[in-house]
């Protein structure tokens, strides 16, 4: 995938936080539409109101993004539609990007000091809609390119990668591409809308975990050599959400299950139980209730067009019967 300079700035810019912080969060857009240009990166030690852009340029195209944070979630997406074959889209992109980070802890005094091991994962919710007409698609000269990661990285003095680096990193990911030369588009990647794959961390007890989770949406349409007509529809929503899945399987240096364990986190927000809310939580609260359902029945119809939209809980884009159902099946 060719990146342009600016989001691969951008991308350097979002890994620099001070990993003496004891939490710290960064999320963002950088838009690009024709000559209009839109960037907007927000961080702190607590999340604050999403970052969301919308740019429109008559006859020609549009590009929307969103970005936020929590602890435990994380949010992004990138709408990059171009409806006007006789005036095609030429070079446009769209970058998303969400990031926390965070110091958690295992304390155990017949334990502190030694080696021990447990297992994370992510939930990964959301869609992707690639659209290209015959034109885009047909051309050996046009690129698009629409891609999702979503990464967990840990740091502990004393602990080591496989491969003898400070970092543990576990990477999931999932592209839509369609190459120069290729007539083809193509997912290839993680699944969405599922626990992904979990992976291993090795820690000490009694000392700090430095935890580092980002999710990031990037999209990217190509289109400079022969200027094709065509029409392009492209939605990457991550919208809903990649979760916290958990931390399980807390071991010791020899594998035996360790449940005496005390846990802290410089939030407060407890990773060892996944941020997966119950469908049907519009509100976030923790319950399925009348409130929830209220919400609901005020957003009935299509969701707007930039997000969020919590009472969409299928994610289909439309607030309807199949969501009034899941959440009257989780009411609490």
């Amino acid at each position: 995938m060719k990146t342009p300079a600016s989001i691969a700035a951008c991308t350097l810019l979002l890994g620099t936080a001070a990993a003496s912080a004891q939490h710290h969060v960064e999320y963002g857009l950088a838009l690009s539409l024709g000559p209009d240009y839109y960037e907007q990166y927000e961080q702190g030690a607590s999340p604050g109101a999403p970052v969301a852009h919308e740019m429109i340029i008559p006859g020609y195209g549009r590009v929307a993004g969103i970005a936020s944070v929590g602890f435990g979630v994380n949010k992004a997406r990138v709408d990059l539609p171009g409806t006007y074959p006789e005036n095609p889209l030429v070079f446009e992109y769209g970058f998303a990007s969400s990031r926390y980070w965070d110091v958690l802890q295992f304390d155990e005094p017949a334990l502190n000091g030694t080696h021990g091991f447990f297992d994370v994962t992510l939930y990964v919710a959301g869609s992707g809609l690639a659209d290209l007409s015959d034109g885009y698609m047909q051309s050996p000269d046009t690129e698009f390119d629409a891609f999702w990661h979503a990464v967990i990285n840990v740091s502990v003095d004393g602990v080591e990668d496989p491969v003898g680096g400070p970092i543990q990193s576990v990477f999931y990911a999932g592209e839509w591409y369609k190459g120069f030369g290729s007539t083809t588009l193509d997912y290839v990647g993680d699944p969405l809308n599922t626990y992904q794959q979990t992976a291993t961390i090795e820690f000490i007890y009694g000392q700090p975990i430095l935890m580092d989770t980002f999710l990031q949406v990037d999209t990217v349409f190509d289109n400079q050599g022969p200027l094709v007509g065509g029409t392009l529809n492209s939605v990457i929503d991550l919208g809903n959400f990649a979760y916290w899945g958990g931390i399980s399987n807390l071991r010791d240096a020899n594998g035996a299950p360790v449940t005496s364990a005390t846990y802290s986190s410089g939030s407060g927000f407890d990773y060892r139980s996944s941020a997966l809310p119950v469908p049907g939580d519009v509100n976030g609260d923790g319950a399925v209730n009348v409130t929830d359902l209220l919400n609901l029945l005020s957003a009935w119809g299509v969701c707007p067009a930039m997000p969020p939209c919590p009472a969409d809980v299928d994610g289909d884009g439309t607030v309807s019967v199949t969501d009034l159902l899941t959440l009257l099946g989780n009411w609490s």
